[in-house]
């Protein structure tokens, strides 16, 4: 980054202005660029397939011995297992969809005051995403006890 200083000019070549005053220019060292600068995104999707990585890696622990040798998770914890990650995705595309949708909305509010009622009910459309994983997850819950 170059920035101009007033020169070393004596004092009795500004009181005449015969011309411009001369300025010299001083130039800095720029530090260097980030390049290792993470987004969010990029940080929590590797968070999250290291412990989706790391859980799979895991031997399961057993109270008592399972029905069959072959058997490594019982089919009602895997029925609740997936109703978690049903409803965790569901969560996080509402949450990815509302912030998205929010943002629009209030740029359009700030333009146009009287699309309010729209953008209420497309802010709501990007939740109900959250709801019917719910909904979803409460099936997969009520089928785990056969």
């Amino acid at each position: 980054m170059a920035r101009l200083c007033e020169g070393s000019v004596p004092e009795n070549l500004h009181k005449s202005s015969a011309g411009p005053t001369r300025r010299i220019l001083i130039s800095r060292r720029s530090s260097p660029p980030d390049t290792f600068k993470l987004n969010s995104k990029a940080i929590f999707l590797a968070g999250a397939a290291a412990i989706f990585v790391l859980s799979l890696l895991q031997t399961p622990v057993h109270a008592q011995a399972a029905a069959s040798p072959n058997e490594v998770i019982s089919s009602t914890s895997a029925k609740f297992i997936a109703a978690g990650v049903v409803f965790a995705l569901a969560a996080v595309g509402a949450g990815y969809g509302v912030g998205h949708a929010g943002a629009a909305a209030m740029a359009a509010l700030a333009e146009r005051p009287e699309v309010r009622s729209m953008a209420l009910i497309i802010t709501a459309l990007a939740e109900a995403i959250a709801i019917y994983g719910l909904v979803m997850a409460i099936i997969i819950l009520g089928t785990a006890s056969t």
